[in-house]
């Protein structure tokens, strides 16, 4: 995974690098402006993954631990906020500059409250994936960066309010990096010097032309355990297992083909 670019953040530290006058205000609010922009994309996009966890649940594989890459832009925001804070007396009127220091204050504190319980709610499913086994693949990484913005927005946070609650919780959540940093590293390494991780990169190719599939028979709501093929035309994702193709049909959406087949139309006059 790799990191998020944010040009909210890293514009607000080149503020007081650019001479006083029209030129630092306007990166100023250029810098309010896409701070807007990738806050209302990023809430699009949390809440589809919501309704999705909603209605299917999570996969229980591999793709667990992407669920913390929504606290990316959580972060990533509280730290953007912080930041144009900071620097916003050097770019407009003090009453604008105290408006905006307002802002952050009002805006990181709410966004604390939806990352915590976020981060409670991708720790859960993360937990019983790992109950029931959490091979290890690259998508560790996003127990990585994506925590390391919260660490910076609740950091930042902390600075301007002075509360101790705020301070522990930047603390707590920087061991969590640590900790993550460090077993993400070492797996990752031994899977590299070993060659699984990269053996497993290079085998998951696409699916071959013809495929197992289980077919769902309408008539005693089971499922036929005979597997069937079907060319990739066909356009219907397989199963492995029967057992488990009805969740994947209510997990995914895709369609399954009845083993019984459709009765003939009736024949008009007959």
């Amino acid at each position: 995974m790799c990191r998020r670019w944010s040009p909210t953040a890293n514009g607000a530290l080149l503020v007081p690098h650019l001479a006083a006058g029209s030129g630092r205000a306007t990166l100023l609010y250029g810098c309010y402006a896409m701070f807007g922009l990738s806050l209302v994309a990023s809430l699009i996009i949390i809440t589809m993954i919501w309704s999705r966890l909603a209605h299917h649940g999570s996969s229980g594989t591999t793709r667990v631990p992407t669920l913390w890459i929504v606290l990316g832009p959580l972060g990533q925001s509280m730290t953007a906020a912080a930041l144009l804070r900071t620097n916003a007396h050097l770019a407009v009127a003090p009453v604008l500059a105290s408006s905006m220091n307002t802002f952050a204050v009002l805006y990181a504190v709410p966004v604390f409250g939806f990352a915590f319980l976020w981060a409670g709610l991708a720790a859960s499913l993360t937990i019983r994936t790992i109950r029931r086994g959490l091979p290890f693949a690259l998508t560790w990484w996003s127990f990585t960066f994506p925590v390391g913005t919260c660490v910076t927005g609740i950091t930042g946070l902390s600075l301007h309010t002075g509360l101790p609650a705020f301070r522990w919780a930047a603390v707590i959540a920087y061991a969590g990096l640590l900790t993550a940093w460090l077993t993400v590293g070492i797996r990752a390494a031994r899977g590299s010097l070993s060659g699984d991780l990269l053996l497993a990169l290079t085998t998951s190719g696409p699916p071959g032309r013809h495929q197992r599939l289980s077919v769902h028979s309408g008539a005693d709501d089971k499922w036929d355990t005979k597997p069937r093929t079907l060319p990739r035309s066909a356009g219907i994702k397989a199963s492995h297992t029967p057992r488990s193709s009805r969740r994947l049909a209510l997990a995914t959406g895709q369609m399954f083909v009845s083993a019984r087949p459709a009765a003939p139309a009736p024949i008009p006059g007959v």
